[in-house]
This record gives C-alpha cells, sequence and structure tokens, in this order.
C-alpha cells in the first residue's frame, strides 16, 4: 500500500509540474508571433550579425510587421560588418545555397543595407530566380535607384541628412571656409562619401 501511495504522490507531482510548465511557457510566448496560418514564407537577409545594434531594431520590426499578417520568416546574416571581406562573401553564398537547397523557395526575399542588396543581384538568377526582393537601409543611393529598375525589385535607400547636417554647420558657422567628410572603406561609408561628395556641389565657394 504505501508503494502505491509513494507512485500515485510521485506522479501527482510529475503532473502538477508538467501543468505549470504548460502554463508557465504560455506566459512566455506571445502568441501574436506563432502564426496558426502562415500566409506565407519570406527569407530575411541581414548585412550584419544579431549583435550589432542595427540588425536587433531591423529583425525586431519585420518580426513585428509579419507576425501580425501571419508571415513567416527566416533570418540569414552576413557579419559584413566585422569580415568585410570577399572570402566571408564567398563563405556565405556556399552556406545559402546549401540552405536553400534543402528547403521548399520562398515567397519573397527582403534584404538589408548594401552588402545583402549586392549579394541579391549578384546570385538572383541562381538562388533567388522570378522571386520578388526588397531591399531597405541602402547607402548608396545610386545602387538603389538602379537595383529598382531591375522587375524582381523594389525598395528603398537610407538618407542620411547630408545636406541638413551641411546646412546647419554653415549656419551655425557663417564664415565657415572648409568642411571635412571622414568616411571609412567599407561600402556602407562608400554609400556615405557619394552622398556627400553630391550634396557639396552645392557649395562651390567651401
Amino acid at each position: 500500500i504505501l508503494v502505491v501511495f509513494s507512485i500515485i504522490c510521485f506522479l501527482s507531482g510529475v503532473g502538477s509540474i508538467c501543468v505549470q510548465y504548460i502554463l508557465k511557457a504560455k506566459e512566455t510566448v506571445n502568441e501574436d508571433y506563432v502564426p496558426s496560418k502562415a500566409l506565407g514564407r519570406v527569407l530575411y537577409i541581414s548585412s550584419y550579425d544579431p549583435g550589432y545594434v542595427i540588425s536587433s531594431l531591423q529583425a525586431a520590426g519585420i518580426k513585428d510587421r509579419f507576425a501580425k499578417n501571419h508571415v513567416l520568416f527566416e533570418t540569414f546574416y552576413m557579419d559584413m560588418k566585422n569580415y568585410d571581406d570577399e572570402e566571408n562573401f564567398n563563405l556565405f553564398y556556399l552556406t545559402v545555397k546549401h540552405k536553400l537547397s534543402t528547403i521548399r523557395p520562398f515567397d519573397a526575399v527582403i534584404v538589408s543595407d548594401d552588402n545583402a542588396l549586392i549579394f541579391a543581384e549578384t546570385y538572383q538568377e541562381e538562388l533567388f530566380k522570378n522571386t520578388p526582393i526588397v531591399f531597405f537601409g541602402i547607402n548608396d543611393i545610386a545602387h538603389g535607384e538602379e537595383a529598382a529598375r531591375n522587375p524582381w525589385m523594389t525598395g528603398a535607400a537610407e538618407d542620411v541628412f547630408v545636406y541638413e547636417t551641411m546646412e546647419a554647420a554653415i549656419e551655425q558657422n557663417p564664415e565657415i571656409g572648409c568642411l571635412v567628410g571622414i568616411f571609412d572603406n567599407t561600402i556602407t561609408g562608400r554609400g556615405d562619401r557619394k552622398q556627400f561628395e553630391t550634396c557639396i556641389k552645392n557649395y562651390p565657394n567651401l
């Protein structure tokens, strides 16, 4: 009798723990982010790594919009902020190629920032043929405009407010004779430099 009673108590305890675990899980999982009937699947390619501050904000915005519209998405990170070289670009291509070969095609692709757009353009025919591609956060505005001419691509460039910054600098320093722009040699930096060089043409006296 004691053995039977012990077993019953043990099973009751396990059951109680399971119930509490399930209730706790329901509290921690936001049901808004678990689409019951997915209306589509989207691949999101980020130029950076998940720890980069911009990446987390971008991913959060996409997650919020897609969850409310019952769209599933998967994220691939290029990590070009830390490894901005051809080898990393090629290794990322091999990784994406392998993953896409094992799953059904995505309904659309989103790419953020310049490196991801270049990747999508480079391998569009091979990896994303006849798939809508949406880009955002592009620093090279001319490149973004050119990409938008592709019938399968659309998106938005990233204005860094060069003109407004120059106007503020001149207003605060009316005797200014020189403006200096400092950039790094990443794709993002080169895009910002193009915006700066285009804007500086408006100030021939500087």
